[in-house]
C-alpha cells in the first residue's frame, strides 16, 4: 500500500525575496531520496548495466501501470538475460531470483541505452513511489532461517573504494541498522516489504510457464487473477 507523499518546507537560495516554498516531498520511507539522486546524476547505480535487467513480477508491472497508464507490454518484456556468467552464478548468491529463471529468461524491465526506462538523467526516477520490490529493498536482500524466519542480508564490498551503492559506501563501517536509517526505514517495514515480494514470487512461479509461452501479460492477469487487492491479505 503507497504511502501519501510529506509535505515539507524549504528555503531556497534562488528565492530573493527569502519566503517559505511549499513542496511535496515524494518518499515512501523505503529509500534515501537524495543518495539515490545523486547516484543517478553521477551516471551509475543499481538502475544502469546489463547485468540481469531489473526483475519484476507482474504485480510490479501493475503497480507502474496504474500510475502512469502505460500498457503492460511497454513497461516489461520476458527476455534473456543478458550476461551467461551472471545467470550460472545465481542458483549459489541469489537462489529465490535463481527460480524466477525459465531457460535463461526472466521478467525484467524494459532498458533504454543500457539503463532503465524510467531514469531520467539529472533527475532520478520517474516512478520512485511505484518502482518494483527489488528497487526497493536494495541493497537489501534476503534468505530464510532454518526455522523458516525471513532474515535480511546486505552485501559487503571487498574493499570501500570498490563499492557502487551511495547507501552502502556511506555506511560500510557502520551496523545493518545505519544502512536501513539511511534508507529512512527499519528492520520491520524492510522485513514487510520483503514478506509481500516472497507472496508476489510464490504467485511468479504459478505463472512462469505461461510467460515462456509467449502468453501475452493481460491474458496472463487475467487467468491469474493478479491484483493489487491481494495485497492487503499478505
Amino acid at each position: 500500500m503507497e504511502n501519501t507523499p510529506v509535505k515539507t518546507q524549504i528555503n531556497t537560495a534562488n528565492d530573493t525575496n527569502n519566503s517559505i516554498v511549499k513542496l511535496a516531498v515524494l518518499d515512501d520511507n523505503y529509500s534515501n531520496v537524495s543518495a539515490c539522486d545523486r547516484c543517478v546524476a553521477d551516471g551509475g547505480g543499481c538502475c544502469t548495466g546489463t547485468g540481469s535487467g531489473i526483475f519484476v513480477t507482474l504485480h510490479d508491472v501493475l503497480r507502474i501501470q496504474e500510475h502512469n497508464k502505460m500498457s503492460l507490454s511497454q513497461i516489461a518484456i520476458f527476455k534473456q538475460i543478458d550476461n551467461p556468467k551472471w545467470v550460472d552464478d545465481l542458483k549459489e548468491n541469489d537462489p529465490f531470483f535463481f527460480e524466477a529463471v525459465r531457460e535463461g529468461k526472466v521478467l525484467q524491465l524494459i532498458r533504454k541505452s543500457d539503463h532503465c526506462q524510467f531514469i531520467v538523467d539529472g533527475e532520478g526516477c520517474k516512478v520512485f513511489n511505484h518502482r518494483p520490490a527489488v528497487c526497493r529493498m536494495f541493497p537489501f536482500s534476503f534468505d530464510f532461517t532454518e526455522s523458516g524466519e525471513l532474515r535480511l542480508l546486505v552485501p559487503k564490498a571487498a574493499r570501500r573504494k570498490d563499492e557502487d551503492c551511495t547507501i552502502l559506501e556511506e555506511n560500510y563501517y557502520r551496523s545493518k541498522g545505519a544502512a536501513l536509517r539511511s534508507m529512512n526505514s527499519d528492520r520491520d517495514k524492510m522485513l514487510a516489504l520483503i514478506k509481500k515480494h516472497v507472496f508476489e514470487l510464490q504467485m511468479y512461479k504459478l505463472y512462469v510457464d505461461d510467460l515462456l509461452l509467449g502468453m501475452p501479460f493481460d491474458e496472463i492477469v487475467s487467468k491469474y487473477d493478479i491484483n493489487l487487492r491481494e495485497q492487503e491479505k499478505v
